[in-house]
């Protein structure tokens, strides 16, 4: 048997205890694993600890035995990831759809048809919902309210770790200048030049930003008199 083979034999037979078990380990490691050799050795990690836990079945003892740490990817913080790992092991949700937290006053909301007055008074609902679910929303204060609520609107179908006492920000920040909505108004976004702006001959803005601000060819300009300073940086 090849080593190939052995591996998926493994593979197979680690999935099967979780399925006897009616655990499904795709719930607390949501992330995409190199190979198969790694899969299967965080599900053997996962798998130890499920046994465990069914011994003692407090996280006290755990913890006095080693265990301090969930093997829950990715992780947030401590408390968080033993409260989603042990709702998973109560056969619980671990995690939820913004879309099914929120009205349809919100989710079906007309932008072409609202007023800029109704638009605000249903973005700070939006916002104290967000929050009600520890979602914290970190956007720069002088962003259209129409556009931040574009934005938040692309998180619907996101899906959200359950928390205990923490707190999940959204600060709409990717670390590329030329593709985020807050670019104007983004102190690192109006100092930076991209190669993006240098094709252009002017500052990148993506569509939805052009309805707010249009790039003069003089931004270039500018661009690049920062990112020359910053590179005269001795740091």
């Amino acid at each position: 048997m090849t080593s190939e083979n052995v591996m998926n034999d493994e593979n197979r037979k680690l999935r099967a205890e979780f399925a006897r078990r009616k655990l499904d380990p795709g719930m607390l490691l949501r992330v995409p694993f190199e190979d198969i050799a790694q899969e299967n050795e965080l599900l053997k990690e996962l798998l130890e600890w499920v046994e465990h836990y069914e011994t003692c079945r407090n996280r006290t003892l755990m913890e006095v035995d080693g265990f301090l740490y969930p093997p829950v990817f990715p992780d947030n913080d401590p408390d968080s990831d033993w409260f989603r790992f042990e709702l998973w092991m109560q056969g619980r949700p671990t995690s939820f759809v913004l879309r099914e937290r929120l009205p349809d006053s919100i989710v079906k909301l007309d932008l072409d048809t609202v007023s800029d007055e109704e638009l605000s008074e249903k973005l700070a609902f939006f916002i104290e919902i967000l929050s009600y679910h520890d979602i914290e929303v970190d956007f720069y204060d002088r962003v259209p309210d129409r556009l931040v609520f574009e934005q938040l609107l692309r998180e619907l179908d996101e899906e959200f770790d359950l928390m205990a006492g923490g707190t999940c920000h959204l600060d709409g920040c990717t670390g590329f200048c030329p593709e985020c909505f807050q670019r104007p108004w983004c102190e690192q976004g109006t100092s930076s030049c991209w190669d993006e702006d240098h094709e252009l001959g002017r500052m990148f803005l993506v569509e939805p930003v052009q309805r707010y601000v249009s790039a003069t060819p003089f931004s270039l300009e500018i661009l690049e008199q920062f990112h020359d300073q910053d590179d005269d940086l001795p740091f």
